[in-house]
């Protein structure tokens, strides 16, 4: 009941006890960091919110007080299958009863952007780090580890003046970690060790890397504890301390210092959970234990699959579900091996609809056309929110050629999209679609071809026979798409009725296709200067005379398509919205200009508890107050505070049709600086109707000025006054009659006010000119009135100053570079205007470019590459980083031209041959050669279609490409190429009793595009019984 998407049930415990718990079952290890409760009145006083991956051992997220109401808790985000609210104490004697329980998933943060990129570099550099994740940290390491939450905070620009390998990651709280990011930054000249220190068994090995751009040699000051090779490759010899010095041809030296332990050799290996159920087409993890944690052995693992057709399993140990069935899943250490029971559950329809991972259309825009039926269930938003039992809506009553579009949001392979579903309301023949409907596929939204053509036999079976679930398999249709139309070409007596709308990839590999598109207009320009309207300007670009254009409000199609020029949307609400221009040519779509703006329905009710309400702690009376409840003290109906709470509101007499209201507001106001009169009622069922509103100077006097018959409710009701239809000068008395409405609990009020014109409001700044005259400067010009009023500054949105006593113009400096939009608000009173907003292009400070030497290549080298770390930048003993560059000076590079070299050779590459360590240039990949491969292992049992194949890692290096063969020539048609990501890897789908030849070369990625290095020698596999 506590998960049923509704408030119209509730979860009770069994029992009046404080132990007491509900927990929910995700159906797979996800994400998460918030669970938000709804607590009926009977609430626990304390409880703790605990996950779990397996069901047995918990962890305590958040610990709570609780309340009647909503209560959402908030924490780090965690990996969870298994969701529970767990009570402390009861806050009343009755058992805990919730009406709804909501676990969020956790978002991954963008990853954060490096500067200057890995690169070749002369001379002392700056780093700086950002990220676009608002409120985030970046955290980062300079000794070769992966950054977690706990590492180094970065605050401000990092000088370095040595070879160093920076990795970064965002971290917020309750986000998963950004992916890392690296900048490989070689100093000229100088070398640095991947570690300074590090510790390997007797027996065992570990690779240390030089990052530097000249020749290296290796070094020990103590081979009978850890000798090194020519390539960097450190070997345990005895126990004991040793230092490994890496000496580059320029004499400079780095080194690591070496501690040899005792091996400590691995006794077992345990997966849990060692059974698993899992849904079909889900995916979980498995957790592997290493036993003892702190072994010096290689913990490489291999993990299989006994039934790969009912489930798989990659490196990492994360099974997917291919089908229903069991199988078994191995991870083996060397020859230790664990297993874990797998059975493949059927996954419903329903429950794909509800999870993201399946459904591409969650929470998508749908729009019904001719239109939504008024008053019929709920709103568009309802139908693609992934629940079956969720509010309907219907298409126009008694209407042909009705449709709903579903936008994906973006275009979408649409052979990736293999099913289609459409649960509707109920099984009448008067609401659904009984003599069929079409499927209709388009990318612009314009349009359509029909794709499929459901029967009205399909659809009737479906209400018959599947809950009224109608699911087209659409298997075979090919191309593009973005919008989904189920078109009914008949008209039905009451719509076409619909819960929801689902597109499903149920193998969860929805891919996005590229669209050719047309051009923007020029320009679009979108304002709103008058109540409930927006103006919005089309310019049409060069070579545009043939273009139309589709304007969309809020994703809302907003009538036909236009020409260039000027249009009003009118009788809208107060609020912000998106007005979308897209451009419409030869069947092509730009990918439109979206702007936004806010829009005033001339409301004063956020002015109730200023200075703007005149009469603010005016005296009143009301001559019927019921006794029996709500506030009797009717001096509240003048505090400024409206709200819809029964003890604040003043109750009139119950079941009284009339009440009185009289107000005097202490002295004569012009009638010229009154605007509207105001009132608050609880609720649609405690309001009046009709109601009139006199005025008087005297208290004797009094002229009718409003007259309200059959109101429609309104949490705060405003009607304007007509000053020329008075006949006097100032109003100082009010008398407000109420007569006919919603009387029988009396007429419930909590406010009434009389509202004053903008001459109690601050005065707009005028003539606002922003520009950004130099690089991460914004300048902020505006004149204004001379009235007491002060200024606000604000940037996006945050407040960039405050209380500034004049206009005039102020700079602001560190600006990111981008668009920005500034707005300039002016104060008086309390009352903050509604501000000037104009848009500025900041620019960024240029990053020291790095200089490409070409010059001829050096004598090998003999350090190997391995991952490129290097060691940190200078820090003080503090733990501060110290920049050591003077004030206003900067690095210039410049390009070498004057060098030369012999072809093909360059001193910055990665590898040199696979020895030394060099990262792409920020600008350019002349100076980039990837390292060589070699494959040191490729074995294959005769009888199996798996090879197990390993390779010499190369550093820098993003990736491997291997191809086996039957032949050593390598022909086209006799060799399979992959790609894989580690050096260490599983070739798949080969033939049995044939032999094999394999070649792998690394690749590196510059730009967005791979740079690939040599073809290692040829190695034949080997294979085995």
């Amino acid at each position: 009941m506590a998960f049923d998407g509704t408030t119209d049930t509730r979860w009770q415990a069994d029992n009046e006890a404080d132990d007491e718990w509900i927990q929910v079952d995700l159906g797979s290890v996800q994400a998460v960091n918030a669970v938000t409760i709804n607590w009926e009145a009977a609430y626990a006083a304390k409880y703790e919110i605990q996950v779990s991956t397996d069901g047995k051992e918990w962890t305590t997220v958040a610990k709570e007080n609780g309340m009647v109401g909503e209560i959402t808790s908030s924490f780090a985000a965690t990996k969870a299958r298994y969701v529970k609210m767990q009570g402390v104490s009861r806050g009343t004697q009755y058992g805990y009863s919730i009406y709804e329980m909501q676990v969020f998933g956790a978002v991954q943060a963008k990853a954060p952007t490096i500067t200057p990129v890995s690169g070749t570099y002369k001379g002392t550099q700056t780093v700086t780090m950002s990220t676009a994740v608002k409120g985030a940290e970046i955290k980062y390491t300079t000794d070769g580890a992966t950054p977690t939450e706990d590492s180094d905070t970065y605050e401000g620009p990092i000088t370095v003046d040595k070879s160093v390998t920076i990795k970064a990651v965002t971290y917020r709280k309750g986000m998963l970690l950004s992916d890392p990011v690296q900048s490989d930054i070689i100093i000229e000249g100088t070398i640095s060790l991947n570690k300074t220190e590090a510790t390997v068994a007797i027996g065992n090995k570990l690779q240390l890397s030089a990052i530097t751009d000249q020749s290296v040699t290796f070094s020990s000051d103590n081979a009978g504890i850890a000798k090194v090779d020519a390539n960097g490759l450190v070997e345990g010899v005895s126990k004991g301390t040793a230092t490994i010095t890496a000496k580059a041809a320029n004499g400079q030296k780095a080194t690591c210092k070496i501690t040899v332990t005792d091996p400590v050799h691995i006794t077992s290996i345990e997966i849990a959970p060692q059974n698993l159920e899992i849904k079909n087409k889900t995916s979980e993890t498995l957790k592997l234990t290493i036993n003892p944690s702190n072994t010096t052995d290689d913990t490489t693992v291999t993990w299989t699959s006994k039934d790969e057709k009912i489930a798989t399993v990659n490196d990492a140990g994360t099974v997917t579900a291919k089908s229903e069935g069991t199988t078994t899943i191995t991870a083996k250490i060397g020859k230790l091996e664990a297993t874990c029971e797998v059975t493949v559950l059927p996954i419903t329809v329903e429950e794909m609809v509800a999870d993201g991972q399946f459904n591409i259309g969650l929470g998508k825009n749908v729009v019904a056309l001719p239109n939504k039926q008024n008053g019929e269930g709920g709103s568009e938003s309802d139908i693609t929110d992934g629940n079956f039992e969720g509010k309907h809506i219907a298409t126009a009553f008694a209407t042909t050629g009705t449709s709903y579009t579903l936008d994906l949001g973006d275009a979408y392979d649409s052979a990736t999209i293999d099913k289609l579903v459409v649960k509707y309301k109920e099984n009448n023949g008067g609401d659904t679609p009984v003599n069929g409907y079409e499927i209709q596929y388009s990318t612009n939204g314009v349009d359509f071809e029909t794709v499929k053509k459901v029967t009205g036999d399909s659809v009737k079976d479906a209400c018959e026979n599947k809950n009224c679930v109608d699911t087209q398999d659409m298997t075979g249709v090919t191309g593009a798409v973005r919008y989904i139309r189920f078109y009914y070409p008949e008209a039905y007596t009451w719509g076409v009725q619909v819960r929801e709308i689902a597109a499903l990839s149920t193998d969860k590999n929805a891919k996005k296709a590229e669209l050719q598109y047309c051009d923007n207009p020029a320009e679009v320009t979108v304002k709103s200067d008058k109540y409930c309207q927006i103006t919005y300007t089309i310019k049409a670009g060069e070579n545009q005379d043939d273009y139309k254009y589709m304007v969309y409000l809020n994703n809302n199609l907003v009538g036909d398509r236009v020409t260039a020029g000027t249009y009003t949307i009118d009788n809208l609400d107060a609020g912000t919205y998106t007005v979308k221009v897209v451009s419409y040519y030869n069947k092509l779509t730009s990918k439109g200009i979206s702007k936004e703006v806010k829009v005033d329905d001339g409301s004063l009710k956020d002015y109730i508890n200023t200075v703007r309400n005149i009469s603010k702690g005016a005296k009143i009376t009301v001559d019927k107050v019921y006794e029996g409840e709500g506030n009797q003290d009717v001096s509240s109906l003048t505090d400024g505070i409206v709200s819809d709470n029964n003890g604040v509101c003043v109750h009139t007499e119950h079941g009284a049709q009339t009440a009185t209201i009289n107000m005097d507001l202490g002295e004569n106001y012009p009638i010229s600086n009154i605007e509207e009169f105001l009132i608050a009622f609880k609720a649609d069922n405690t309001y009046a109707k009709t109601y009139t509103v006199e005025f008087s100077a005297d208290g004797q006097n009094f002229q009718e000025m409003i007259n309200v018959k059959d109101a429609k409710y309104k949490d705060v009701m405003e009607n304007k006054i007509d000053p020329s239809t008075y006949n006097y000068d100032t109003v100082r008395y009010v008398r407000v009659k109420l007569n006919d409405g919603s009387y029988s609990w009396g007429y419930q009020i909590s406010e009434v006010a009389i509202m004053g014109t903008d001459i109690y409001m601050p005065v707009e700044p005028e003539g606002l000119v922003v520009e950004s005259p130099t690089y991460n400067t914004v300048t902020v010009t505006w004149t204004g009135a001379d009235n007491g009023q002060t200024y606000w500054v604000y940037i996006d949105g945050k407040v960039k100053d405050m209380n500034l006593a004049s206009a005039g113009t102020y700079t602001y400096n560190n600006i990111d570079a981008g668009t920005h939009i500034v707005k300039v608000t002016s104060r008086l009173n309390g009352i903050e205007s509604k501000g000037v907003t104009k848009e500025v292009v900041v620019a960024n400070q240029p990053t020291t470019t790095p200089e490409l030497t070409t010059t001829t290549k050096p004598t090998p080298t003999t350090a190997k590459p391995s991952e490129t770390t290097t060691q940190a930048p200078t820090i003080n003993p503090s733990g501060t980083t110290e920049v050591t560059t003077k004030p206003g000076e900067t690095t210039q590079a410049t390009t070498k031209a004057d060098e030369t070299t012999k072809s093909g050779e360059n001193t910055s590459d990665i590898g040199n041959g696979g020895n030394t360590t060099v990262a792409p240039s920020a600008s350019s990949d002349i100076n980039v050669k990837v390292g060589k491969t070699k494959v040191t292992k490729a074995t294959k049992k005769k009888r199996t279609t798996k090879a197990k194949i390993s390779l010499k890692k190369v550093a820098g290096a993003k990736g491997y490409e291997v191809r086996v063969s039957t032949t050593k020539k390598f022909k086209a048609k006799k060799t399979i190429t992959k790609v894989f990501k580690r050096n260490k890897l599983t070739f798949k789908k080969l033939k049995k009793n044939k032999k094999y030849y394999v070649q792998a070369r690394a690749f590196t990625v510059i730009n967005g595009k791979k740079k690939y290095g040599p073809w290692s020698a040829k190695k034949k596999m080997k294979l085995t019984k």
